[in-house]
Formats: structure tokens, sequence, C-alpha cells
């Protein structure tokens, strides 16, 4: 498998499906998927659009996959990619 990051977003219902194991929590494939479909980026931008919840726009910015690093300090990117490598 690819590391955590990408594999959320290119193999969102698998990724879940080992998370939710790990856990020890079972959810079908159809109820996994709405909560997929629930917090996609478009679907979390519009949600905030329409309430004018500017913070979360803002928050949202272009949901494209590794943003997060130009935001993080080094120390945080290694510790979401270590914490997020069994995926």
């Amino acid at each position: 498998m690819k590391s955590g990051k990408s594999n959320l977003l290119r193999q969102g219902e698998k990724t879940i499906q080992v998370i939710l194991k790990w856990i020890g929590v079972s959810r079908t494939s159809q109820q996994v998927q709405v909560a997929l479909a629930c917090q996609s980026f478009s679907q979390r931008r519009a949600v905030a659009e329409t309430h004018g919840d500017n913070r979360n726009i803002n928050m949202l910015r272009a949901g494209k996959e590794g943003q997060f690093k130009q935001y993080l300090s080094m120390n945080q990117i290694q510790e979401i990619e270590q914490t997020t490598a069994f995926l």
C-alpha cells in the first residue's frame, strides 16, 4: 500500500475499513461510502459556504494531497507520516 495520506484519497473506503477494523468498529460498505461522501472536500466547502462559515472555508484551502506540508513544521509532518505509515 502507498502512504496513508494518499490511500485515504485514492482508496477511501478500503482505507477507512482498515482503520475501523484496527479500532474494533464494524461498518457496512454503504455506511462508509455515505460518511466519505459527507466529508468530501467539495461537500464540506459547500456546507461552509451555505452557512457563511468563512473560518472553515479558509481552513479547507484547496483540498489537494500533501497540502498540509505547506502549513506544518517538519516535526509535525514527520509525526503524521509515521502515524499513518501503516495505512
